[in-house]
């Protein structure tokens, strides 16, 4: 165990984002088998924890990030999956129209 949390918040977003990374591999794969509003509902969710920190403690420092860190990744981990998986959608969809004409 650590005694700092900050330092445990951040052994956890690594560990998280090690989940994340075969996550957003797939959603830019096989997108139809994630399901799109579900990651857009905890990107919103990120967002919102991010407009939730209080402007006094957007520091750039240890004890900062222990405030806004956890939220921001949230936001971007989630984001970076959504877009993944508009964007291979989007890249199909175009190929398709591609072979039709």
């Amino acid at each position: 165990g650590t005694d700092d949390p900050v330092l445990g918040l951040i052994l956890f977003l690594g560990a998280d984002a090690c989940g994340a990374l075969p996550t957003i591999r797939n959603a830019l794969l096989d997108p139809a088998r994630e399901h799109a509003g579900g990651w857009t509902i905890l990107a919103l969710a990120g967002i919102a924890a991010v407009l939730s920190v209080e402007p006094a403690e957007w520091a750039l420092s240890w004890a900062g990030f222990g405030h806004w860190g956890g939220a921001v990744y949230v936001a971007l981990v989630n984001l970076v999956i959504v877009t993944s998986i508009g964007l291979a959608r989007l890249g199909r969809r175009l190929a398709a129209g591609a072979h039709r004409a």
